[in-house]
């Protein structure tokens, strides 16, 4: 906080707690001068006399509003200009538009990192499709057909179903003689 800001923080706490304390003193007046019977010439022409005909349980009410007025008045003050003094201070000392555009710059960084890996594993998997169905390419007949199709048309029409070749094209695992699955299934055991 800079010194100026300081010295006027602290001139409006003093200030306040001065009318806090002058406000107390006000409050003990009045209830002297109604202690004394509503008049201040007893007091001024025999202060010693006075003091013995004033009122002591209105003199001692007042001194304590009084002081209550002054103490609670001061705590108020403090209460009253620490908050805002520290509010103050932390809006000068903290610029918003800065952490702003600080976590907007890390999370834009870390979107086009995230672009990236996206773009690369896109790429790795359109390789892979691309790769595996090169790979397992069948190949293809003069008519546009691949072997297995033509195989299994020739099977039904011949009423030979249940063929090995034919096991072999509907479940994709290789069968034995019978025309049994070979290979056991995930869900077989």
């Amino acid at each position: 906080m800079e010194s100026l800001t300081a010295l006027r923080w602290a001139l409006r706490y003093r200030a306040m707690t001065a009318g806090a304390f002058v406000l107390g003193s006000v409050v003990f007046a009045i209830g002297a001068i109604a202690s004394l019977g509503g008049s201040v010439e007893p007091l001024l022409s025999d202060p010693g006399a006075a003091l013995e005909e004033a009122n002591t349980a209105v003199l001692v009410a007042a001194g304590l509003l009084g002081l209550a007025c002054w103490q609670l008045g001061g705590a108020f003050a403090l209460f009253k200009t620490l908050p805002e003094a520290t509010t103050a201070e932390t809006r000068t000392a903290i610029d918003t538009t800065k952490i702003r555009s600080d976590v907007l710059e890390a999370l834009d960084g870390r979107l086009t990192e995230m672009e990236t890996d996206v773009e690369k594993t896109r790429y790795a998997v359109e390789s892979l499709d691309s790769s595996s169905a090169e790979a397992f390419h069948e190949p293809e007949l003069d008519d546009g057909r691949n072997a297995d199709e033509t195989a299994g048309e020739r099977n039904r029409v011949s009423g030979a179903e249940g063929t090995t070749g034919d096991v072999a094209a509907t479940t994709g695992r290789p069968a034995d003689a019978a025309g049994q699955s070979t290979t056991r299934s995930d869900d077989e055991g």
